[in-house]
């Protein structure tokens, strides 16, 4: 739907969701394995700019899922509270060994949590999470996030050509769907949204942010990689 956010059966349906998994122990008695995963292709540039700007105070992960990369950074960051956010009934369960005292997650949908004041930070970051969001919905998280910075990096998956949608040719209203779930058996549901590619230059200058940094990788997968 073009609609700014989700329904209320959209989110019941996120929230009664288990995610299913748990943290490997390797990752937990030695968080820095995460730099090796698929996660650690974003710290270069979160330590850059949390190293550049000592100022910054929190930082908040939309889509935390298993917080295995926000661990590493809370230890290597100390002075910075962190904070996830994100749907699954196990949630807190499934993140309990990750937690430390600069690090938190929060069970909810992160619009309504950030429109009501209930999360923040100084720097918040989507990392495969806004593939996921509509965009009208996406361009009112960017209106509501009053953080100083934006990092993201998302999945360019390609089209069943083969074709990898370059976001900067994606209508700005109008952003490319790539790739869907199909439905499982028993699935009462249906299947999730299509997973979509967005002008994300685009739409984070229409909230109001300066793109500093903008690139696109293809190997060893297709992605953006985006600070605002």
């Amino acid at each position: 739907s073009r609609s700014p956010g989700l329904s209320q059966a959209e989110i019941d349906r996120y929230m009664n969701s288990p995610m299913g998994a748990r943290a490997p122990q390797e990752y937990i008695d030695n968080p820095a394995k995460v730099l090796g995963a698929h996660q650690g292709a974003i710290v270069p540039v979160v330590e850059e700019i949390l190293r550049k700007d000592p100022s910054i105070r929190s930082f908040l992960n939309i889509g935390i899922y298993l917080g295995l990369l926000d661990r590493y950074l809370a230890i290597q960051f100390p002075n910075v509270s962190f904070t996830g956010v994100d749907f699954w009934n196990d949630l807190m369960e499934a993140n309990a060994p990750l937690l430390l005292p600069n690090l938190r997650v929060v069970n909810g949908y992160a619009l309504d949590e950030i429109e009501s004041g209930n999360i923040s930070g100084d720097v918040t970051m989507f990392f495969s999470t806004a593939t996921r969001v509509k965009n009208a919905e996406l361009r009112r998280y960017f209106r509501s996030i009053k953080s100083r910075y934006i990092i993201m990096n998302e999945p360019l998956f390609p089209l069943p050509t083969g074709e990898i949608v370059n976001p900067e040719d994606v209508d700005m209203i109008n952003s490319v769907p790539v790739s869907v779930y199909p439905p499982y058996p028993g699935d009462t549901h249906g299947p999730y949204p299509p997973l979509l590619v967005h002008n994300y230059r685009a739409l984070l200058t229409e909230a109001g942010f300066q793109v500093i940094h903008f690139s696109v990788q293809h190997h060893p997968s297709p992605r953006m990689q985006a600070v605002a």
